[in-house]
């Protein structure tokens, strides 16, 4: 089944931008010179502006100053277009599939494993600022594993056994 979500993406520019008190949206936290994504959250039941100064990002704040050398940042806020209903669940795999396609250094959460919502469509719009707009949840390839049916060492015969339980005939002859 398909499930289309549109994200209406907005820079926040001022401290009083209504935007900021909202909650059921995403938010980005991007650098502030390069516009590359840092960090993608969700403000579910808190707000963004709850979201943003817990106690929770403090690490990440310590990890852009460290990596970029400035504790200034752009945040954007993305709000939620949708036929469907819009549930603490779908703003996670919304959140999730973002954060696993873009990789933003900030998340550590869903970048390897998560969560598939397959037939999700997410289309970024508004001041997005990546150039990719459109994210598909497929199901991804998984790694083929093999078995060795017996040791690299072990001669062919070894283990093997004809007939009913008897042992293979002596060929030493």
């Amino acid at each position: 089944m398909r499930l289309i979500v549109d994200l209406e993406w907005t820079l926040i520019d001022c401290s009083d931008d209504p935007r900021l008190t909202s909650s059921g949206v995403l938010y980005a936290i991007c650098h502030p010179i390069t516009d590359e994504i840092l960090y993608i959250g969700k403000a579910d039941r808190q707000t963004v502006i709850q979201r943003f100064r817990c106690a929770s990002k403090d690490a990440l704040c310590d990890h852009i100053v460290g990596l970029f050398g400035t504790d200034q940042v752009r945040l954007r806020v993305a709000e939620f277009d949708t036929d469907a209903r819009l549930t603490s669940e779908l703003i996670s795999d919304v959140e999730s599939l973002l954060i696993h396609r873009l990789r933003p250094t900030g998340n550590v959460q869903s970048t390897c494993t998560r969560i598939e919502r397959l037939g999700l469509h997410v289309r970024c719009q508004g001041d997005w600022p990546e150039q990719r707009v459109h994210f598909v949840d497929r199901a991804e390839p998984r790694a083929r594993s093999s078995i060795w049916i017996r040791s690299r060492a072990e001669p062919k015969s070894a283990g093997r056994r004809s007939g009913h339980g008897k042992p293979p005939p002596d060929r030493r002859a």
